[in-house]
């Protein structure tokens, strides 16, 4: 029977029911056994029009969709034959048409019947040469099938089977646009994508199985490998040599993904096939399956915790071999080789390496981070790359860091010379690494780097290995002091520098000790952020000089806070509050620190010295070096005594103007001067009637004679001469105490300002309370021991 040629409304007409569009098939199936007339191209156009109408005037049936699918492959068989007889057409412009009702049928997510259209369509585009046109099409037919099918958002729509099956057939288009001939960029998109797909997959199944590892290496090697094997069955095989680089990167995102399910010898198996393909290639793509061989090794053994320091020594040698040139696609899929062997290590590893297979990771990762150096310097690598490459490059001298803590913690670094070693890589990498950290655009990274360095020192540095610590923690404090971020916390800072303290100080350096403690102090800052964290290294900076003093190193032990910035010294507040940290410091060391304090009250005078406008401070300093040389004779270091300095306070003390802010402190400061006064008068008297009953002494020796004979036969003798000794204590302390008024004088300002400062219920505004109620304490103590009770009780709180 001869079919006519009819206008696209007849075809409309006779497709508009699945029975219709059955008869319709029939005809057209007859027709084309007995061979296309002149007009089958034209007819067969007008069929698959009137299909397309049909898709998009309402949502048919399944039934009916089936019928108008199997219709246009039917007449796409008819067209090409038409073609075959001569009758030309307008390059790709069935293939426009088909599209329209693939995407048609993507919007009303009908998967097999967009999916066996696909299939046909992916035929028709393989051969086709890459046009302008092409390559639109191409990256439409793409979208539809990955954002249409398969990124339905309600699960009745896809299973996550079929959800990958779409999302493959959908990166199949994507890699058309991906080859060798029409040379593309180094980075291709269909790894991500495909990336994206198994994750997904593998979210969606929760648990990968046996058989879903099956099915993603089933419609990997369809979709994604097919080209290698020269095409997927009878689909066309594409224009061109496709791009090895990106198969072989297919080929180390699916090994990962059944790496980490467990299923290592699919994944061995997948990567090895691939291996075959490309051994005996130009292209210089095996090192990077070599690479992706090896990390399922790897992760298998770690997973097993097995030894893996032939792996590591195998990859090493694996990019010791490469060319000193490489293709950008080359460098590009050695690259993910190497991140893939680095994941492996990542994820498979549960507690720290052994020695010998820690420096043969080491020795991989200087081989890895030198590849990516050379990659970074090539003017032709993207903006993207290089800033992914710059943060791994970063991460790999990270981890470094991180492997070598958990070695040394899980007790693996026992053997002094593999420790030199791992330490010798640690050191050659600190400061290289601190480098390309800074390049990168967010801090996160410096901060752990940071923490991991810091860590393995504090590991060194509880082994007691003093020198080794600090030969690398002074590599990250100098960098530290170069550009120290704000991101970075005070006390990650600190926590560095303090251990080169430390370090330093057990290791018997004590002035290179101090000296870091300056150090430490100018990396916190100029400002107002040094005087809140000073307390730690100004508490080690005293502990320094107490160990100096313990060691007889006199130059060390009476270095000042101020000796130490030399002629970098902050300004004139900073100064005043470090100062005076380090005098409260020496107050609570164990020891003798009467020379350290005096030294310390001695930079703190000259910076308020009398033409400064801290007349207040001034005082309070005068009368803390009162109490420093009341017991102690410090004539050769100052001519002025106790006594002046407590009267020159109390006179600055009285000068000083009084406001509403600085009463209270007023009060308090002049009731310290007065009891100091008293105190150090009280002193200076005893200490004159001690000398004085030396040389009466002396010159009773001299005399020779006996003022107190002892009586012949007097059993007594001892008893009353203890009696006798203890009366002349009493009496002269009654004589120095209690019958010289005056004296008194000082002690009764000190309570009564004390008591009009305390009066009342507000809580009074110090510097000191407990000091305070110290001080109070000894004015009792000192009314009790004059016989005086009443002013005692007045005293005691």
């Amino acid at each position: 029977m001869k079919m006519k040629c009819l206008k696209v409304d007849e075809y409309i007409k006779r497709t508009v029911c699945p029975k219709e569009t059955r008869v319709l098939h029939e005809e057209l199936e007859t027709y084309m056994k007995n061979g296309p007339g002149p007009q089958g191209r034209t007819l067969c156009d007008r069929v698959i029009r009137a299909c397309n109408h049909q898709l998009g005037v309402g949502p048919p049936d399944s039934d009916h969709i089936a019928g108008l699918i199997k219709l246009v492959e039917l007449a796409l068989r008819g067209y090409d034959i038409s073609g075959e007889l001569g009758v030309q057409s307008t390059p790709l412009y069935m293939e426009k048409i088909t599209f329209h009702i693939l995407k048609k049928l993507g919007s009303l997510r009908v998967y097999h019947p967009c999916s066996s259209l696909g299939s046909l369509l992916y035929q028709r585009l393989a051969p086709a040469p890459q046009t302008e046109d092409y390559c639109v099409l191409v990256r439409s037919c793409f979208a539809v099938l990955w954002n249409g099918l398969s990124a339905a958002q309600d699960g009745a729509c896809l299973n996550p089977r079929d959800k990958l099956r779409c999302q493959m057939q959908a990166l199949s288009f994507l890699l058309l646009l991906d080859r060798e001939r029409t040379s593309p960029p180094s980075c291709s998109k269909t790894p991500i994508y495909v990336e994206d797909a198994l994750a997904e997959f593998e979210k969606g199944c929760g648990t990968l199985t046996k058989e879903d590892a099956t099915l993603i290496l089933q419609e990997t090697h369809r979709h994604l490998l097919s080209p290698w094997a020269g095409g997927r069955g009878g689909d066309g095989e594409p224009s061109g040599r496709p791009c090895l680089s990106t198969l072989c990167e297919v080929v180390l995102i699916t090994s990962k993904l059944l790496s980490k399910a467990g299923f290592w010898s699919l994944a061995a198996g997948l990567v090895g096939g691939a291996l075959g393909k490309v051994r005996n290639s130009a292209d210089g793509l095996s090192p990077a399956l070599v690479l992706g061989k090896l990390a399922v090794d790897i992760h298998r053994s770690m997973s097993s915790e097995e030894e893996s320091g032939q792996a590591f020594t195998e990859c090493a040698r694996a990019l010791r071999s490469l060319p000193n040139t490489l293709g950008d696609r080359e460098a590009h899929v050695i690259l993910e080789g190497c991140s893939l062997v680095v994941w492996a290590v990542e994820a498979g590893q549960s507690k720290g390496l052994s020695g010998t297979v820690l420096l043969a990771w080491f020795s991989f990762l200087e081989e890895h981070q030198e590849l990516m150096q050379k990659r970074l310097q090539k003017d032709l690598v993207s903006q993207s790359e290089e800033s992914r490459l710059q943060q791994s490059l970063c991460f790999s001298m990270y981890q470094g860091f991180v492997f070598a803590y958990e070695s040394m913690l899980a007790s693996q670094l026992e053997n002094t010379e593999t420790l030199d070693r791992v330490l010798l890589y640690c050191q050659a990498t600190a400061g290289r690494m601190m480098t390309e950290i800074r390049k990168l655009p967010s801090d996160n990274i410096l901060i752990k780097a940071v923490t991991a360095v810091s860590n393995l020192v504090c590991g060194l540095y509880n082994r007691r290995l003093y020198d080794q610590a600090f030969t690398l923690v002074e590599i990250l404090c100098q960098e530290l002091r170069k550009n120290c971020p704000p991101s970075l916390s005070v006390d990650r800072v600190s926590r560095a520098f303090m251990l080169a303290v430390q370090s330093s100080r057990r290791g018997s350096h004590l002035e290179r000790a101090l000296d870091w403690v300056i150090l430490w102090l100018q990396t916190l800052g100029p400002g107002e952020r040094l005087t809140q964290h000073m307390t730690e290294p100004v508490s080690l900076w005293v502990k320094t000089k107490a160990d100096a003093a313990r060691a007889g190193q006199e130059d060390t032990r009476l270095r000042t806070l101020r000796d130490g910035f030399g002629p970098d010294v902050p300004d004139e507040g900073v100064m005043l509050c470090l100062l005076e940290e380090e005098l409260r410091a020496y107050r609570e060391v164990a020891g003798d620190s009467t020379q350290e304090r005096y030294n310390t009250l001695c930079d703190l005078l000259d910076i308020c010295h009398e033409d400064s406008h801290h007349t207040h401070l001034r005082a309070i300093y005068l009368c803390e070096m009162a109490q420093v040389v009341c017991f102690q004779d410090f004539s050769e270091q100052t001519d002025c005594s106790a006594v002046d300095f407590t009267h020159e306070a109390l006179r600055l003390l009285e000068e000083e103007p009084e406001t509403e802010e600085n009463a209270d402190r007023l009060k308090d400061d002049k009731a310290h001067a007065s009891l100091w006064l008293y105190v150090c008068t009280l002193e200076k008297n005893l200490q004159e009637a001690i000398d004085k009953e030396k040389r009466l002494q002396n010159v009773r020796e001299q005399a020779g004679g006996v003022t107190n004979p002892v009586e012949t036969n007097d059993l007594d003798y001892e008893d009353k001469q203890k009696q006798q000794d203890s009366s002349l204590v009493y009496e002269g302390l009654r004589f120095n105490l209690a019958a010289e008024s005056k004296l008194c004088q000082p002690l009764d300002k000190a309570l009564g300002e004390w008591a009009s400062l305390l009066q009342g219920n507000k809580l009074p505004s110090v510097k000191n309370p407990k000091q305070i109620c110290t001080s109070i304490a000894l004015t009792a103590a000192l009314y009790k021991l004059m016989g005086k009770p009443l002013q005692a009780l007045e005293a005691y709180p």
